[in-house]
């Protein structure tokens, strides 16, 4: 008889068990919890003090990602002074124009110049990125 997967193992659990285990598991565990059909359960991993600047970046990028996560991304100011989880997090399409919008202007000039042409994030993005290039080589 063969172990079972960490997969299976995690999908066997209840929900107050997986968040427990959001809360304290490592990193595959993370990953695989973050993909849980319940919010509670997969916005909890984010509370996870070991969770790595690197995860939140592929988190902050992923198309996948609910909009909940993304802002509670953006409220944790350490994440949001990283450079790369701020480039991720702006150029998703799914982050809420309100809240990528105001982000806009604190990426360098040769990124937004990339943003502008990028048909895959938001118009208003691109379009505050074209008018922020233009008002920087001004």
């Amino acid at each position: 008889e063969h172990a079972q997967t960490i997969l299976q193992r995690v999908q066997k659990l209840n929900v107050s068990e997986k968040i427990l285990l959001a809360l304290r598991g490592g990193k595959e565990i993370r990953a695989i919890l973050l993909r849980d059909p319940n919010k509670e359960v997969s916005l909890t991993v984010l509370e996870n003090p070991k969770i790595t600047e690197t995860e939140v970046e592929l988190i902050a990028k992923s198309r996948t990602t609910s909009d909940e996560a993304l802002r509670k991304i953006r409220k944790k100011r350490e994440w949001m002074k990283n450079y790369n989880i701020l480039f991720a997090f702006v150029t998703n399409p799914k982050t809420p124009p309100g809240i990528a919008l105001p982000l806009v202007g604190e990426l360098k000039t040769r990124d937004l110049a990339i943003l502008e042409k990028n048909r895959n994030v938001i118009e208003g993005i691109r379009a505050a990125a074209k008018k922020l290039v233009r008002a920087r080589k001004g």
